[in-house]
């Protein structure tokens, strides 16, 4: 699966940004689970646009199942979430 997203320095100074993005897998009770991965950390200057591009791998681990169902992506910014989408996986 790939996923990218832009990003647009919106403020009057510098700013740095950590991006994380957490994927919510859906369990086999029904439920979801969050799993948070670590992106990118960079520094935007005031009006910068950046684009970010993803490959996540969706593959079965040992301390991994993944189940059919709609699993959540949240792209986080210094913690917080700034934009979320989903895909449906097929069995």
């Amino acid at each position: 699966m790939t996923f990218s997203f832009e990003f647009t320095a919106a403020g009057e100074a510098n700013q740095h940004l950590v991006i994380d993005y957490a994927i919510h897998y859906v369990k086999s009770s029904g439920g979801s689970s969050a799993k948070v991965f670590k992106w990118k950390a960079l520094d935007l200057s005031p009006g910068q646009t950046v684009t970010l591009e993803k490959n996540q791998r969706i593959q079965d681990f040992t301390t991994r199942k993944h189940f059919p169902g709609k699993h959540r992506v949240d792209v986080m910014a210094n913690g917080r979430v700034v934009a979320e989408s989903s895909f449906a996986l097929i069995a």
